[in-house]
């Protein structure tokens, strides 16, 4: 009882939530919609444990493209292909920064902070993408997405595995803290920055962990 106190309280107000929970896992058909736009100042950290072994058709647990190739392409994402068997990598823009992983690797924290790109594993590989710079303004509103690709002219790269947290930083500020909630039986991300509950804009609904007995330190 005390612990959901401690959990539903802040600053003396009450938090939208019942407890803080360890992840949300999504099935395949949940997703999220951040709120955040990719600017070129954008800087991220992210906890994600796949599902399973990844294939080049994707899962992506955090992304956005617009255009084909990449064009405004902004995603993070793990598979395989004949050039690089089974690595991870975060693309931003035209630009990739890879890290070799093994085929047993499935939990991750990716983190790219000060144009450095890490995922605490393998030795880093530097890789350019195929496709050209962006020639466009990037279109309003189109936002980064948690469980999915925010894609157009293509099917979205689903994620079926667990995210932990997720952090976003635009000029050296936090402008995301994400952390993993359910109220009552319903997972849903609480933003520490903006105070706000961010729910599935899919279908079905997240899984998610124990509760913490112990909740999650604000940054």
């Amino acid at each position: 009882m005390l612990i959901n106190m401690r959990n539903g309280m802040m600053a003396g107000r009450r938090l939208p939530y019942d407890a803080e929970v360890e992840y949300l896992e999504s099935t395949g058909t949940q997703w999220i919609d951040t709120g955040v736009l990719p600017t070129t100042d954008l800087e991220f950290e992210l906890h994600v444990k796949f599902s399973a072994i990844l294939t080049r058709t994707g899962q992506v647990p955090m992304g956005m493209r617009y255009t084909q190739g990449a064009q405004w392409r902004y995603m993070v994402s793990n598979y395989h292909n004949s050039d690089f068997p089974t690595y991870s990598y975060a693309s931003f823009f035209n630009h990739q920064i890879c890290k070799a992983a093994t085929s047993g690797t499935l939990e991750y924290v990716f983190s790219l902070r000060n144009g450095v790109f890490s995922n605490g594993i393998g030795d880093d590989t530097q890789v350019s993408m195929s496709g050209t710079p962006p020639i466009s303004p990037m279109p309003e509103n189109w936002t980064i997405y948690l469980f999915r690709g925010n894609q157009i002219n293509q099917d979205p790269d689903w994620f079926t595995g667990r995210i932990y947290h997720v952090k976003f930083w635009k000029s050296g500020v936090l402008v995301r803290d994400f952390i993993p909630v359910r109220r009552g039986t319903v997972g849903a991300m609480y933003d520490r920055v903006s105070g706000k509950l961010f729910g599935n804009a899919g279908t079905g609904a997240f899984t998610y962990g124990n509760d913490l007995r112990y909740p999650i330190l604000a940054a």
